[in-house]
């Protein structure tokens, strides 16, 4: 499935706030590697094989839910063994319903999870059962009936105790050989915990590994030190989050990827970048004008 993305084009009107559909298909009709402007949640209701999100496979199975942010390039190949047919329900929504559904006081925080993520994640547990009862209500419902159930779903799929991160577009490629298990574990502690201090005790410990090890082994596997591999992500999440959220400051974005300190911010984006964030945001202005 090592292949181009193609771009999906989604067929909402101005007067949607959602898309919604439920289909049975053989498995050969199902969407290639794709992606598309909009947040979408599918629950593989049968079918079983392989899912690629942003670079990474892994085996999918019946009864999962995943999340997906806009733009993660993702898509399934499902097996004909004992089945020939694939049946999901998909939920695709914009950024403008979320902007709507933000005006909730109570449901801000939720909001802000959900608008910084940069991954795919599957949803686990008991939530993930919720969500699936709370979909198929939303299949049978009408369109405002549809509305009221997006809303209720919100904090269950913005909660991260029961995400498991399936997928992230930025992560580097060098996971290989007998050791890619452990980079693997790296780069999820990473995608979950970016925005939080993460020390080398923390991480080492998370592959079962000591300081030292841990930073050979990780210098040797990804050809940089750990700490300047994380400046980097966090730098190039904050300039995702600075070309899609004009209206959140700097210093916010600075502190969601994980800076405490913003002029510190400041020096590790231009050095990673050439621009300061004000003038990356500015320059994405002015080509937006242009378009």
């Amino acid at each position: 499935m090592k292949e181009k993305a193609i771009y999906e084009f989604i067929p909402m009107t101005p007067d949607q706030s959602l898309r919604l559909f439920h289909e049975k298909v053989p498995i050969e009709d199902t969407m290639p590697f794709h992606h598309h402007p909009v947040w979408e949640i599918t629950w593989i209701m049968e079918g079983y094989g392989e899912r690629l999100t942003g670079g990474n496979l892994e085996e999918c199975r019946s009864g999962e839910v995943i999340l997906i942010p806009p733009e993660l390039p993702h898509g399934w190949i499902f097996s004909k063994k004992g089945c020939l047919f694939t049946e999901n329900i998909t939920i695709q929504f914009p950024e403008k319903t979320v902007a709507s559904i933000s005006v909730f006081p109570e449901l801000q925080e939720c909001i802000s999870t959900l608008r910084y993520m940069d991954y795919a994640v599957e949803i686990t547990g008991e939530t993930c059962s919720r969500i699936r009862t709370a979909m198929e209500r939303l299949s049978e419902s009408d369109a405002t009936g549809r509305i009221t159930e997006l809303i209720s779903m919100i904090p269950l799929l913005t909660d991260r105790s029961s995400w498991r991160i399936i997928g992230q577009q930025a992560l580097p490629d060098c996971r290989n050989g007998s050791n890619s298990k452990r980079m693997e574990t790296v780069y999820s502690y990473v995608l979950a915990h970016y925005s939080d201090r993460i020390t080398l005790s923390e991480i080492a410990s998370a592959i079962n590994m000591s300081e030292t090890s841990f930073c050979c082994f990780f210098k040797k596997h990804a050809k940089e030190p750990f700490y300047s591999f994380l400046n980097r992500f966090r730098v190039e999440i904050a300039a995702k989050m600075l070309r899609r959220y004009p209206e959140c400051s700097v210093s916010d974005i600075a502190f969601r990827c994980g800076f405490n300190d913003v002029p510190h911010f400041h020096r590790l984006f231009r050095r990673y970048t050439g621009k300061t964030p004000g003038s990356l945001r500015k320059q994405e202005q002015v080509f937006g004008e242009y378009l």
